[in-house]
């Protein structure tokens, strides 16, 4: 299955599909996670293994719908604290060469 088919499989879920239309933090850090992990030919259970996870928990991650649940709680801080929660982003190393 490659990238394309996946994410239509994916968008058939209607909330997943609703995140998706109506991207916010949720879907950005979720989205980038998968994006990263895919751009290095890495598995979710290869990426679990280079940070010491299990595969099941980068799933989690990688689903806007079920990482909802883990980061309303840093949204509330944010509320609370009067300011704005962004989402995370991922940028490649340069190499460093001679």
């Amino acid at each position: 299955m490659n990238h394309q088919e996946f994410k239509n499989k994916l968008l058939q879920d209607k909330k997943l599909k609703q995140i998706y239309e109506n991207p916010d933090v949720f879907f950005s850090i979720s989205h980038s996670i998968f994006e990263m992990r895919v751009k290095h030919g890495l598995t979710q259970s290869a990426l679990a293994n280079l940070v010491g996870m299990q595969q099941a928990a980068i799933a989690r991650l990688e689903n806007p719908g079920y990482s909802i649940k883990y980061l309303k709680t840093l949204e509330k801080i944010a509320i609370a604290l009067e300011t704005k929660l962004l989402a995370p982003k991922f940028e490649e190393l340069a190499d460093e060469e001679g």
